[in-house]
């Protein structure tokens, strides 16, 4: 044998629900996603205006100065006025707040009203965007002639640029509700590709309770399929396995049974014979030792007697343990009933009232072959045994009776007092009990009646009929 220390299991993960796992990994994915694209939105926003912001003035301050050379003299600064709506195309393009003041300072122009209707959102993203030190552009507005007539300073609306921002966030709020979408189509596959993990939890339930007919269906997924067919084969083995073991341990029991029959047999051939020979040998002595007057040797021989008379008493109580004479001579029927009217004490003493119940029709026990009926008989003698030892009972009934589907069920139930407050603890005789019904392809139950006491319950398949059973 290897020294090797054995592996040690690896601990268990935390169960994943793989439709949760994807939802949740999927929504926190798009929402980062979206809020780096949003954020890295505003940051371009605001580094293309400031970025912008000197040449659109310079544009700015041509586009007045080309207005003034169309409508002006080329030395009438007295009489210029400057028109702030040739600067609207721009505007629409680019981001601008304009203001012009005169030489002297008072306010000739401003062009600063936004284009497009400002909301709170885009004042606030405005605000957001706004450095801490507004930059402003100044540049000299001239005349044809190189007249400086006014100054201009140029400044980034940044409600305007909030504004943009705002288009471009629910641009992105759409592409999140598109992938929502997406992710509610990709959902609803995997949730019905994952359906058949219900279906496979479920067999393995039932395969853990003893229900040896499940099988799976076969799904669609691929993998599944494969798992599927691993679980049925898997099933097969087991049930060929389980059904191995039951048939070689009923072959046991019908070993040690026909090794008591055996045992029985010499026992009464042999044992039985003899001591019956030495109990009539006892007796010729006895007499002889009364005709001869002889009191030493008729008291010996009188002992002999009653010895060899109690050793053919409990050599028959043996025997009948081994094997009961009445199950080979007369059938299960007439056998359950001398088994339940033989005399029955409990340990205190006291006497146990037992009674068999049979149902009018429909069980015939004789139909039974031998090797089943001396399990049936057995079962009730060990359920009898149980009830007498351990139940403080002083009634005892046994009921036989078909079931539905045609099996055998067996009930010894008494009105003793039931377990302890440790509960039910079998005994080696009921897990033996246990044994046999489990050879036979039957449950064993243990159960607490309304009315008190302790009732075994033991439901056997359908079982052969006598000539079936000896094919």
């Amino acid at each position: 044998m290897s020294d090797l220390p054995a592996p040690t299991p690896l601990p268990l993960q935390p169960a994943l629900d793989l439709q949760r796992s994807l939802i949740l990994r999927w929504t926190a994915l798009a929402l980062a996603l979206l809020l780096g694209l949003g954020l890295w939105e505003g940051w371009q926003l605001r580094r293309n205006a400031l970025a912008e912001l000197p040449a659109s003035a310079q544009l700015a301050v041509t586009l007045l100065q080309e207005d003034i050379a169309r409508r002006a003299g080329s030395f009438d600064r007295e009489n210029l006025v400057l028109r702030p709506e040739v600067l609207d195309p721009l505007a629409r393009r680019i981001p601008l707040c304009l203001a012009a003041y005169n030489l002297r300072g008072p306010l000739m122009a401003v062009h600063c009203e936004p284009v497009r209707p400002e909301s709170a959102l885009d004042r606030w993203l405005g605000e957001r965007l706004r450095p801490a030190e507004d930059l402003r552009d100044e540049r000299t507005l001239l005349m044809p002639a190189g007249i400086v007539v006014a100054r201009v300073e140029s400044q980034v609306p940044w409600e305007q640029v909030g504004h943009a921002w705002a288009e471009r966030l629910r641009l992105l709020l759409a592409v999140a509700a598109g992938l929502g979408l997406m992710l509610l189509a990709v959902t609803r596959p995997v949730r019905r590709a994952l359906e058949p993990t219900q279906q496979i939890l479920a067999a393995l339930a039932r395969l853990e309770g003893g229900d040896r007919r499940v099988r799976l269906p076969l799904p669609a997924l691929r993998e599944l399929r494969h798992v599927a067919q691993s679980f049925n084969r898997l099933a097969e083995a087991w049930v060929a396995l389980i059904e191995e073991q039951r048939r070689l341990a009923l072959r046991l029991l019908d070993v040690r049974e026909e090794e008591r029959r055996r045992l029985a047999r010499e026992l009464h051939d042999e044992m039985a014979q003899r001591l019956s020979a030495l109990q009539a040998e006892a007796a010729v002595s006895a007499a002889l030792a009364e005709r001869h007057a002889d009191p030493a040797l008729l008291g010996g021989a009188q002992r002999i007697a009653s010895l060899t008379a109690q050793a053919l008493d409990g050599l028959q109580q043996v025997l009948h343990e081994l094997r009961p004479a009445a199950l080979d001579r007369f059938g299960l029927g007439p056998a359950l009933q001398a088994l339940v009217d033989s005399p029955r004490r409990r340990p205190d003493g006291e006497p146990i009232a037992c009674r068999l119940v049979l149902p009018d029709s429909g069980l015939d026990l004789g139909r039974l072959p031998a090797g089943h009926a001396v399990h049936v008989y057995r079962i009730v003698q060990e359920g009898l045994s149980n009830a007498c030892r351990h139940g403080q009972a002083t009634q005892v009934q046994v009921s036989l009776g078909l079931r539905e589907d045609g099996g055998l069920r067996v009930v010894v139930q008494d009105d003793g007092r039931g377990p302890g407050p440790q509960g039910l603890a079998p005994g080696h005789g009921l897990l033996g009990l246990g044994e046999r019904v489990q050879a036979l392809d039957g449950r064993l139950q243990l159960s607490l009646p309304p009315g008190g006491g302790m009732q075994l319950a033991v439901d056997l398949p359908p079982l052969p009929a006598a000539g079936e059973g000896a094919r």
